[in-house]
């Protein structure tokens, strides 16, 4: 780090709140310290001390969540809305072999629990922009309780939100691929977790602009999926003799 840009005065204190006042603060009082820390570092060339990453990478890699793995990790989550590529956390944001870029995203889902059925409403919703009204049908109509997950109320409702997301996890793709391509770069591949990376870098449109969109397009589907997921939750509960009592 440049003294002149990082005064140690600043590093000692934000050291100190983080290792003596971070687990007494309220989730709001962490989350804006995050904001600040990320502010600072996007303002000062990501100028930290390695030593003071590599401690507390150690909070992020333990198995249960607490308050400083929260806010390293929410801290990097905003540097990232600054950045132009993902890449940059690699070769920038943190020091040379970083663990931190192991915890930044979730882990991938299982593609192989993403079911026929499922596949075939993303298609419909992202490859044929489907008319609401009969994608609705097929959903609420076409699809048998045989065919649904076991033992979800939700699974109408479960199927038609997860495919909203898929642009999201587009994005997530490119950003992996970004940061494996980075990491191989600067010869820190070893460092990080084996990631599937995707050559489909997406679309350059505002990725929450169209999920948006697109769940405003097929709201009245969530609502009749859920409706439908109600109605025989309900009349499962009745067959059992489980159904509640209505008090007038």
């Amino acid at each position: 780090p440049q003294p002149a840009v990082m005064p140690q005065a600043l590093a000692v204190g934000v050291s100190n709140l983080f290792q003596f006042y971070l687990p007494s603060l309220v989730p709001s009082a962490r989350d804006n310290f995050s904001r600040w820390f990320a502010f600072h570092l996007t303002n000062t060339d990501y100028q930290w001390p390695k030593a003071y990453w590599d401690h507390w990478s150690t909070y992020v890699g333990k198995s249960t969540r607490n308050s400083r793995s929260d806010f390293c990790l929410y801290a990097l989550e905003i540097m990232s809305e600054n950045l132009s590529s993902m890449g940059t956390m690699v070769s920038t944001c943190l020091p040379p072999g970083s663990t931190l870029v192991n915890h930044f995203f979730c882990q991938d889902q299982d593609d192989t629990a993403v079911s026929d059925i499922e596949k075939d409403i993303r298609e419909r919703i992202w490859d044929k922009n489907e008319d609401p009204d009969l994608l609705q049908a097929y959903i609420v109509d076409g699809i048998t309780e045989s065919e649904s997950e076991k033992d979800c109320t939700w699974w109408r409702t479960g199927m038609i939100v997860r495919p909203f997301l898929q642009s999201v996890e587009k994005l997530s793709e490119q950003h992996k691929k970004q940061l494996m391509d980075a990491a191989t770069e600067a010869g820190q591949e070893d460092s990080m977790d084996a990631a599937s990376s995707s050559d489909d870098q997406g679309n350059d449109h505002d990725v929450l602009a169209v999920t948006i969109d697109t769940i405003v397009r097929y709201q009245s589907v969530l609502h009749a999926a859920l409706q439908k997921d109600l109605q025989s939750h309900m009349e499962d509960l009745e067959q059992k003799g489980e159904a509640p009592s209505v008090t007038e």
